[in-house]
C-alpha cells in the first residue's frame, strides 16, 4: 500500500519508485511506523501485514522458514527492495535477507531470540497466557501501563494494545512462535547463537529498551526505549534517512543537496 505524499513531507517533489516495506513489531499494525512515514516519504512504501499469512498454517504446522518464503512470496520481495523492521519485524527482515540479499533497517530488533527479556522468552508460560487471551486482558493492559506510566512511550504502549485487539489470540501465540521457537537439528540445538550468512544491514536499538537486550552485532544507539521510533523519531529518522541515502543513487544526491542548501541558508 503506497503512503500518500504532501509537498511538505518530501524533500523534493519527484517520486522514488524503489520499495520500502515496513514490518511491524509482535501484536502491532502499520500505525507503529506513524512517526518514520514522512522519512520516506520519497519512496513507495509497502506495509506487510502478516494476519493472511499466519492464517495458512496451524499452531502445530507453523514454523519460520516457510512463514518468512511466504512473505517473500505474497509481496514479491527482491533483492532491489529494502526492508525497514521494528521489533519482530527487523527478525523477519533478518531472514528475509538471508534469502534475497535485499538490506534491511532494524530497530529495538534481534536475531537471537535469546536478546528478549527473560519474561517475554519463557516460552511455555508467555505461550500460554497469550493462547489464553491474557494479553489482551484488562488487568494485563493496567500492570504494563503502571510500569511505563512516567515513560514517554505511554501513548504508544496503548497504541500498540489497541492492535493487539485486532488479533486472536491465537494469531498472537503464533506470532510468538515465530520469534521463541529455535530451528530444529542437533547442530543447532549445540549453537551458542544462530548461525547465518549476513549480518543486518543496519541496527538501531533504544538505550533503555528493557524488552530486547542490545544486540551484539554493530549498531547504533539511541535515547528511549523499545518504542523510541515513536518517542525519538527525529533521531531515529535521521538516522534512516542517512541509510536510505546509501541505498539509492539518485535519492543520495537528492539528500546531499538539500542539506547542502539548507547548510548554506543557515550560514548565510
Amino acid at each position: 500500500m503506497n503512503e500518500s505524499r504532501h509537498s511538505n513531507q518530501t524533500l523534493w517533489d519527484t517520486p522514488r519508485r524503489q520499495r520500502v516495506l515496513l514490518l511491524p513489531g509482535f501484536g502491532e499494525d502499520r500505525r507503529i511506523f506513524r512517526y518514520l512515514r514522512r522519512f520516506m516519504a520519497d519512496f513507495e512504501i509497502v506495509d506487510v501485514c502478516y494476519r493472511e499469512n499466519l492464517g495458512r498454517f496451524t499452531l502445530k504446522e507453523l514454523h519460520l522458514d516457510p512463514f518468512v518464503e511466504n512473505l517473500i512470496e505474497d509481496y514479491a520481495i527482491t533483492r532491489q527492495d529494502l526492508l525497514v523492521g521494528h521489533s519482530m519485524g527487523g527478525f523477519l527482515s533478518h531472514h528475509i535477507r538471508q534469502r534475497v540479499k535485499c538490506a534491511n533497517f532494524m530497530i529495538a530488533s534481534f536475531t537471537d531470540s535469546r536478546k528478549l527479556s527473560p519474561v517475554i522468552n519463557n516460552k511455555r508460560l508467555t505461550k500460554f497466557f497469550a493462547s489464553r487471551g491474557w494479553i489482551k486482558s484488562f488487568m494485563y493492559k493496567q500492570l504494563v501501563e503502571l510500569i511505563y506510566a512516567k515513560r514517554k512511550s505511554l501513548e504508544e504502549l496503548r497504541v500498540t494494545f489497541e492492535a493487539f485487539d485486532t488479533y486472536t489470540n491465537e494469531e498472537l501465540t503464533k506470532q510468538l512462535k515465530l520469534i521463541l521457537d529455535r530451528p530444529g537439528g542437533v547442530l543447532n540445538w549445540l549453537r551458542s547463537k544462530p548461525k547465518y550468512d549476513l549480518a543486518p544491514d543496519m541496527m538501531v536499538h533504544p538505550r533503555q529498551d528493557d524488552i530486547v537486550a542490545a544486540p551484539e552485532e554493530k549498531h547504533i544507539k539511541v535515547d528511549g526505549d523499545h518504542f523510541a521510533l515513536a518517542t525519538h523519531s527525529v533521531a531515529v529518522g535521521h538516522i534512516l534517512t542517512k541509510w536510505l541515502a546509501e541505498k539509492n543513487a539518485r535519492y543520495r544526491q537528492r539528500y546531499e543537496d538539500y542539506f547542502t542548501e539548507q547548510l548554506w541558508d543557515k550560514v548565510g
